[in-house]
């Protein structure tokens, strides 16, 4: 997976989120998600089977940066990762990265802070890295090259 390039996002506070593809398939990418809060790190293997990749997610939030009610939330097929971010009135979004382990006995939820004004950068980026990453299995794609 040496052709894509990890995306590495920094929040406001210095704290990272990874993503760093480890494996393609014709149907399906695997990644590697990694947080770092600076007091906690953790990671988790993810895959876009069946249920796609977050960027979806990535451009509701970006769309949405004025700010909404409730939380906006995207999980993996297998609930091992999932994204959950809320806003508040003055242009602050909460993005807590959920990762759990191949046995499911161990949780982790970690806090990502970012101001309403990176969001569409933060769609864009994401959106980049899945582009690259995702298996080609469009017709045509395959008659472009």
């Amino acid at each position: 997976m040496n052709e894509v390039p990890p995306l590495e996002v920094l929040d406001g506070d210095g704290s990272s989120l990874r993503f760093t593809a480890i494996g393609r398939t014709a149907h399906e990418l695997t990644y590697c998600l990694a947080v770092d809060v600076g007091w906690a790190k953790a990671s988790g293997e993810v895959s876009t089977y069946l249920h796609g990749p977050p960027t979806n997610f990535f451009a509701d939030i970006a769309q949405s940066w004025r700010g909404w009610d409730g939380a906006k939330t995207w999980e993996d097929l297998e609930h091992r990762v999932g994204f959950k971010a809320t806003s508040d009135k003055t242009g602050h979004i909460t993005l807590r990265v959920t990762l759990r382990d191949a046995n499911y006995t161990g949780r982790v939820e970690l806090p990502l802070s970012f101001e309403a004004g990176a969001l569409d950068a933060l769609s864009r980026r994401v959106a980049s890295f899945f582009e690259v990453a995702q298996p080609n299995t469009s017709l045509e794609r395959k008659r472009e090259r």
